[in-house]
């Protein structure tokens, strides 16, 4: 097992990032396995086991009731805004305006997860590309200000000072340089034109002499992979996917260029 070199090519800009597990590599066809939902408090640091809801924010549904006037939570009068209405032109000519109660709401403080229009339209891009299985308890999905902060917050949530990370070798330099302050120990994927190597990832993990210290995620870009580009064939995600459910590994997996790559159906 050797560290993770960092590669000189340039930086690509990601778009948000999506905390998943296990089925997240195969959106094509993962709505034939299991729709149990497992728990996933071992993979949490004990510093993520410790955050509690926050006060104010469970609030906010009792502060949206009509008449409410709430002084709790510290929000400012929308009456008061200085702002009516804000517009966006396109290239394309099409003009995007907000005003009355969503230019409010633009400006007020808004849920932990996003504002509640903009979350519903993001599950409902979920499900048309991504088609995630049915499961028996509600889906839930946060909005972050970008790619870093939800790369950051999920590596943060499940990794604490001295473990070990696979991520594919080479890896995007943003996220060595959001698991680097962690003090976790880097551990690269080998990869060729096509991407991970499956094989290689078993082995290491195969031949990991302690298993109280093998390495429990697995950071992964498999289409369009940063810096090399490479999208991995669904049957080399078929194969990671069975490792990661043999070897109890959280996959940690990027889909930036998903919409713009076209993806092997095979």
């Amino acid at each position: 097992t050797g560290s993770c070199r960092v590669s000189s090519a340039s930086l690509l800009i990601a778009v948000p990032f999506a905390h998943c597990a296990r089925p997240v590599l195969f959106s094509r066809w993962w709505r034939s396995m299991t729709s149990s939902v497992p728990n996933y408090d071992r993979f949490l640091t004990p510093l993520s086991k410790r955050r509690e809801p926050s006060a104010i924010r469970a609030l906010m549904p009792l502060v949206k009731l009509p008449g409410m006037i709430s002084l709790g939570g510290g929000m400012p009068n929308g009456g008061l805004f200085p702002f009516e209405s804000s517009s966006f032109r396109l290239r394309s000519g099409t003009l995007i305006e907000l005003a009355g109660q969503e230019m409010a709401d633009a400006l007020q403080y808004s849920p932990t997860d996003g504002l509640p229009a903009l979350v519903e339209r993001l599950n409902v891009f979920q499900e048309r590309f991504h088609h995630p299985p049915p499961i028996s308890v509600g889906r839930s999905l946060c909005v972050t200000t970008g790619s870093q902060d939800a790369l950051s917050k999920a590596l943060e949530m499940c990794i604490c000072e001295g473990d070990s990370v696979l991520v594919e070798d080479p890896t995007y330099s943003g996220a060595l340089a959001a698991l680097r302050p962690l003090g976790c120990k880097l551990i690269g994927v080998p990869t060729d034109g096509k991407g991970l190597i499956p094989s290689k990832l078993e082995e290491i993990l195969k031949n990991w002499a302690n298993r109280a210290t093998r390495p429990k995620v697995l950071y992964t870009i498999p289409t369009g992979q940063n810096p090399s580009g490479a999208t991995l064939s669904n049957a080399r995600r078929r194969e990671v996917y069975r490792i990661a459910c043999e070897y109890d590994l959280l996959v940690l997996e990027v889909r930036v260029y998903a919409c713009q790559t076209r993806e092997d159906e095979s």
